[in-house]
């Protein structure tokens, strides 16, 4: 018996006077709840407890084991003996839970599983109720595991996650086509299961699904406003709104953009860990106003060591990854997560056609393509005819030409014809200036370095710092130094008029150069132990000078990288040996705020904004003492706007080091 001086519902200790011998805080309850305060609580049938042990039976179906649960259902594996024996998956509302907005939410997705019949979705088999009236149903037994799960254990190349979300699209497609929208698409709920070897993925846990053209059950079911239903991680930025703004399907758009992104990546666009740990109301402003960094850019800003793992287990290496993730699969899935759902695919299946075109090699229309990038698309995929046509076709041009000269050596005076094939000459000449010596291009071709200074991408002797982190810290050094000295004398050492001091803004034991437009020369003296970092070519776009440069991140990155693509016949050498492999150190740089002084290298304003940088980027170890020649360079021809003259420069830097031996060499490098 309990103490008289406790409460027996809650045992808290009891006023002499209390009525009916509850605590004030449990008689409150009962009174909120109606009925009798001293009655004691209601009990659970035990009929029903037993109908849902292990062994025990719901209706022809014999309860073996649980295989999960989710807010208000639990999923049993099953026995079925009549009509036929199989093994089954059924759902049924746990205990305590069946309130009227359960059940009617439970019976919606009931419904919803019952109006589709696709082999990438699970299927109903039957429904019915407990002996205490709960509903359950009676679905495919799905043996698989979580989609991202599956590729990771087995390897699947990027080419074939591709192949495999195509079906999850299709899957979509024909839930959106009966008029259902899922609302809650993560790996979790995408199971992959093998026939006969081949995997098939399939869609389940409709529990949270909405009908868009007819109602899914008798009993009342609505999303109430300010309900916050979903995974954030995966959740569209109009759901994240909880304003009276409708979700239709293109809310299922933007999930299967986040899934494809962590296909690809092996991360979410958002970290589902930062937005659990930032609070609801900043959550929501994340997902509905923080635009996400493209799969490329985030493949390039994480560790190597994570970096090689992801691509490892895309049967790839890390710059191969990045370079297949970057351009159209870029397009694809920021087109997916884009804010506005107006610019989104309109469905599911044109996502997944847009993949069949990338895979295929034909233009996507996740960007609106210009002619010449339908023409690429349709060069890599006739290439045999292409080059036969270009053969054919260089050949009649080299005729034409040869005709068109005899014809006009016999028609002008010796003195013009003179005049001609002086200024072919002379264009000749020209030409040949601007292209890399033979000796030169064939060194930056080889397989290995033959200068034993250049620390490569993911090199161990980076001690854990990326390519992409130095890359913005030299874009910050470069872009916050002052033009010009107190006494107004130029110092930037981007200008080839100033007068450089390499010495001066160096602020750690990594020592930064710059590579201005032109033909430059400098001396300069370097203590040892300094490593030095520095660009071979590279652009970078901000939002400072709002009449030119980008606003977004995104616009940033673009606009550098479209620059970028322009270089060609980069080299570098050092002490006379070439750097090979040159496309191996393409560096794309994540967003910097900058502080910039007024005027700067790049206007007249200056101030405070944010930039994106790309280029290619070297790395060397400490020189030893002595003296050591830095060479390096490239040029560009990049078209802005509708301009028909391009804009052309080069780079011809040469540094030569004198490194001293008056510092004791540092902590750099192991």
């Amino acid at each position: 018996m309990p103490d008289e001086r406790q409460c027996p519902k809650c045992g808290a200790a009891l006023p002499a006077d209390a009525p009916k011998g509850l605590c004030p805080h449990c008689l409150m309850a009962a009174g909120l709840e109606g009925g009798d305060p001293a009655a004691p609580p209601p009990k659970i049938p035990s009929k029903a407890i037993i109908e849902e042990e292990i062994g025990g039976r719901i209706d022809r179906y014999k309860i073996l084991q649980k295989l999960g649960e989710g807010g208000c259902g639990v999923v049993y594996m099953a026995e079925q003996t009549e009509p036929v024996r199989r093994r089954v998956a059924l759902k049924v509302i746990k205990l305590g839970m069946d309130t009227r907005q359960v059940i009617a939410r439970f019976e919606a997705e009931r419904q919803a599983l019952a109006l589709m019949d696709h082999p990438n979705i699970a299927r109903v088999l039957d429904a019915g109720a407990t002996l205490n009236g709960r509903p359950y149903f009676v679905m495919e037994l799905v043996k698989g595991v979580r989609i991202t799960d599956y590729c990771d254990q087995n390897h699947l190349s990027a080419r074939e996650r591709l192949n495999l979300f195509v079906q999850v699209c299709q899957a979509i497609q024909h839930a959106h086509q009966k008029g259902i929208i899922h609302r809650d698409i993560k790996p979790s709920n995408i199971l992959v299961t093998l026939h006969d070897g081949v995997p098939i993925p399939k869609v389940i846990d409709f529990g949270i699904a909405k009908a868009t053209d007819q109602p899914l059950t008798e009993k009342t079911v609505f999303t109430e406003v300010g309900r916050f239903m979903g995974t954030p991680a995966y959740m569209s930025p109009e759901q994240a709104e909880l304003s009276g703004l409708d979700i239709d399907t293109r809310s299922d758009i933007y999930a299967l953009g986040v899934l494809l992104y962590e296909l690809l990546t092996g991360r979410t666009p958002f970290d589902a860990k930062e937005l659990s740990q930032a609070g609801l109301d900043e959550m929501r402003r994340r997902i509905r106003e923080e635009e996400p960094i493209r799969p490329s850019t985030r493949l390039n800003t994480m560790a190597n060591a994570d970096l090689t793992k992801v691509a490892e287990r895309r049967q790839s290496e890390p710059a191969k990854l990045t370079r297949f993730l970057r351009g159209d699969l870029d397009w694809i899935v920021m087109k997916c997560l884009e804010k506005d759902r107006m610019r989104r695919y309109d469905t599911a299946n044109g996502l997944a056609m847009d993949i069949q075109r990338y895979l295929n090699n034909e233009p996507v229309i996740a960007c609106p393509p210009s002619s010449l990038y339908r023409f690429e698309k349709m060069v890599r995929r006739n290439k045999l005819a292409v080059g036969a046509l270009g053969g054919v076709t260089l050949s009649l041009l080299l005729g034409l030409g040869l005709s068109t000269w005899l014809w006009l050596k016999e028609r002008e005076s010796s003195a013009t014809v003179l005049k001609v094939i002086q200024a072919f000459d002379q264009h000749q000449n020209q030409v040949w200036r601007t292209r890399v010596p033979p000796a030169r291009k064939s060194a930056t071709t080889r397989s290995t370095n033959a200068a034993s200074a250049v620390v490569p991408p993911g090199d161990a002797r980076l001690n854990g710092t990326s390519y992409a982190q130095w890359a913005a810290a030299w874009w910050k050094w470069s872009q916050e130094m002052p033009l010009t000295n107190s006494a107004g004398v130029l110092i930037h050492p981007f200008r080839v008029d100033a007068e450089v001091d390499v010495a001066a803004f160096q602020k750690n034991d990594v020592w930064f150069l710059a590579a201005p437009f032109g033909t430059v020369e400098r001396r300069c003296r370097i203590p040892y132990g300094k490593s030095l970092f520095f660009p071979l070519f590279c652009a970078e776009f901000s939002n400072i000078e709002e009449d030119w440069y980008a606003a977004t991140a995104i616009d940033q990155a673009e606009g550098a990288r479209y620059v970028t693509d322009q270089a060609f016949n980069l080299f570098c050498e050092i002490d006379g040996d070439p750097v090979a492999n040159l496309s191996n150190y393409r560096t794309a740089s994540p967003q910097i705020s900058l502080s910039v002084p007024s005027p700067w290298i790049q206007g007249e304003t200056g101030g405070i904004g944010t930039s994106s940088g790309d280029g290619y980027f070297i790395f060397l170890a400490p020189l030893p003492p002595g003296e050591h020649t830095l060479h390096f360079g490239g040029a560009i021809r990049v078209r802005i706007g509708r301009n028909p003259i391009p804009l052309e420069g080069n780079i011809d830097v040469t540094y030569h080091l004198t490194v001293t031996e008056s510092l004791k060499k540092t902590t750099a490098f192991v």
